[in-house]
């Protein structure tokens, strides 16, 4: 979110009554990836994060090199991320705040 600085991006919870639809209405289970709709079609795991880094543009556009490795094995990395974020990363006891501006898009 802090990325977005045009605001281009609307959120929802997965675990939302809208979020729970996506995720049945493209056959994806609510804890294997993150969705990013664009203009109707699906994007998730590393095709999500190179289709978002194509939204915002700007120096993130450089991040696009990452298309050139075949998207089996992007995914392979993105799903050991996956499992091992919160052991690398740590987890937190709550979820940030969602900032009063995006609360606005939120769906």
């Amino acid at each position: 979110m802090r990325h977005d600085k045009r605001r281009l991006f609307r959120f929802t919870s997965a675990q939302s009554p809208f979020g729970q639809a996506l995720y049945r209405h493209y056959g994806v289970a609510l804890d294997e990836t993150y969705l990013l709709l664009d203009k109707g079609q699906l994007f998730d795991k590393s095709a999500g994060y190179l289709r978002m880094i194509e939204i915002l543009g700007g120096w993130w556009l450089f991040c696009q090199i990452f298309r050139v490795i075949p998207r089996r094995i992007r995914d392979y990395f993105y799903d050991a991320v996956a499992r091992n974020r919160y052991k690398w990363f740590g987890k937190t006891e709550c979820c940030k705040l969602i900032p009063d501006d995006f609360a606005k898009t939120m769906l």
